[in-house]
């Protein structure tokens, strides 16, 4: 159960973002989930996660007093951002959602391929976006990478964020698309 691997790139995202949300919202905690196993490879329960590349990620949640509130496991929410059973007294948090989403999509170091999210929680995360007054590129880029998967996990419970390969790790690492303009580098023929 080893599910904790990432690439430097990755990690050092993680690191970021977390402390920007902590930053501007003091005694917010990120709670990370599965990344990937040691030497990559499939592992149960996940259809990627094979490559240091991915991570789940806890929603930032309130408690029942508005109050910051630190999981220990992922919960789920409906539309109105309200906890699904057993946690009817959580509400998603808007407000660190958005920082957290914002500062992955804009960061200079590692380039978010996609962010896997409901796509209820996508407009209100969106939604939040706009009425922060976040730039038109953040916007565009989370407008880009939130989408909800076609098929599988909904993911109302939790992010599911992907980065591109670094360049530095190339051939070796493969990128598969979609390639946004912000893809580092230029992007495979053919694609």
């Amino acid at each position: 159960y080893e599910r904790f691997y990432g690439t430097w790139q990755l990690v050092q995202l993680l690191r970021r973002a977390a402390a920007r949300v902590e930053d501007r919202f003091p005694g917010s905690q990120l709670s990370v989930g599965e990344l990937s196993g040691e030497r990559g490879g499939r592992i149960a329960g996940h259809n990627s996660h094979r490559n240091g590349r991915d991570v789940d990620i806890a929603f930032y949640m309130l408690d029942g007093a508005g109050q910051p509130y630190v999981p220990f496991a992922f919960a789920e929410f409906d539309a109105q951002g309200r906890g699904k059973a057993p946690n009817e007294g959580l509400r998603f948090d808007d407000t660190r959602n958005w920082e957290l989403v914002a500062r992955l999509v804009a960061d200079p170091h590692a380039r978010v391929q996609y962010i896997f999210v409901g796509s209820a929680l996508r407009g209100r995360l969106l939604a939040e976006g706009r009425r922060r007054g976040a730039s038109g590129s953040v916007l565009m880029r989370a407008e880009s990478v939130l989408v909800q998967p076609a098929r599988g996990h909904p993911h109302r419970n939790h992010f599911h964020v992907r980065i591109f390969c670094d360049p530095s790790d190339r051939p070796q690492c493969v990128d598969r698309s979609p390639f946004w303009p912000w893809y580092p580098g230029i992007a495979p023929a053919g694609e």
